[in-house]
């Protein structure tokens, strides 16, 4: 026989509270227990955000960590390799372009609605590159943050 799933309504409309049990503090977050209660459980966040001024194909107006790979390998043409040192490949990238060189107007993101692909490529660094026909030119400079 498959098992039942059991689900709960709650109206929190007027004075409602829900309690759970144990001691709660900071750094403290709800799991869920083998049992299939609600728990306290301690954690702590490791997110660390690490942020680099990037000049397209230029290494030396660039943040230390920068790099540039002139292939010509598909869609990744003029790869910029970012070294970030978060040690793991789950990371978020954010890019804003700070004088609309890709984007129509500058101080916009990047990676909302244009052709910018960023791929964890170690656990330390992250490859962007455009997929569009017509990639940053040299020097054009974008904001790059990492959270990791």
């Amino acid at each position: 026989m498959a098992s039942k799933k059991t689900f709960a309504a709650i109206d929190f409309q007027g004075a409602a509270t829900i309690k759970i049990g144990g001691t709660s503090g900071n750094s403290q977050y709800l799991k869920t227990a083998s049992n299939g209660l609600l728990q306290w459980a301690s954690g702590t966040s490791n997110l660390t955000k690490v942020s680099k001024y990037v000049a397209w194909n230029s290494t030396a107006s660039s943040d230390a960590g920068v790099t540039f790979q002139n292939t010509s390998a598909g869609d990744e043409t003029n790869t910029c390799t970012i070294t970030h040192n978060l040690y793991t490949s789950n990371v978020i990238v954010s890019v804003i372009d700070n004088y609309g060189h890709v984007t129509e107007n500058g101080n916009e993101f990047v990676d909302l609605n244009h052709d910018l692909v960023s791929v964890p490529h170690t656990t330390s660094t992250i490859r962007l590159y455009f997929s569009s026909s017509t990639p940053p030119t040299g020097g054009q400079s974008f904001n790059v943050t990492i959270i990791g």
